[in-house]
């Protein structure tokens, strides 16, 4: 009898592998369909001193590559996708209470993500935005939602600039007059204002 459950164990065993695996080949093969985000938000200031002036606080953060998928119903059709991006705090530019500690890991929510349906991906990726890049470091400009209790990111993705390699470069594209500028002068114009 041990023999007989084996013989047919062992192919139903065999059978539910072979239809994992051709699910998981079928969902990478999935469409990605793209979709344009836009928001309206306030610009930050031109210059870096005006714009650590107008926040209160500003991190330095590596990006973990780790995300968190945040969706909010309005009605069965319009749905708001936004993503929280996980960032591990490395240095303090400006300080305030309830700021993460440096080693400490914190979120930053922007709208649009990747959301998985049965025949296909969707991609919703703000319109005038990079996409964030896993292992580089950004100066986050933060400010206090008192009706929230938490720290939000200031002008949304114009909040956030990557400072990895010589030049600043914005995640978002509506200030890139900062672009131009060495991260040192950058970071030390950010923190001359303290």
């Amino acid at each position: 009898m041990k023999s007989l459950t084996t013989n047919i164990v062992a192919p139903a065993l065999v059978f539910l592998l072979v239809v994992l695996a051709a699910s998981a080949d079928v969902a990478a093969q999935k469409p990605m369909i793209e979709q344009s985000v836009f928001n309206d938000h306030a610009m930050p200031p031109s210059s870096p001193i005006e714009m650590a002036r107008a926040v209160d606080a500003i991190v330095l953060g590596k990006y973990t590559g780790e995300t968190r998928l945040i969706e909010h119903s309005f009605s069965a059709r319009d749905v708001l996708r936004s993503t929280a991006h996980i960032f591990e705090v490395i240095d303090v530019i400006k300080a305030a209470p309830f700021l993460p500690n440096v080693g400490d890991r914190f979120e930053v929510v922007l709208i649009g993500g990747y959301k998985e349906f049965p025949k296909h991906v969707l991609h919703a990726k703000l319109a005038d935005a990079d996409e964030l890049q896993a292992e580089a470091t950004y100066a986050i400009f933060l400010r206090w939602n008192q009706r929230r209790n938490e720290f939000r990111l200031a002008w949304e993705q114009d909040g956030l600039y990557n400072v990895t390699n010589a030049t600043v470069r914005g995640v978002g594209r509506g200030r890139p007059q900062q672009d131009r500028q060495s991260v040192p002068a950058f970071l030390n114009a950010l923190r001359a204002v303290h």
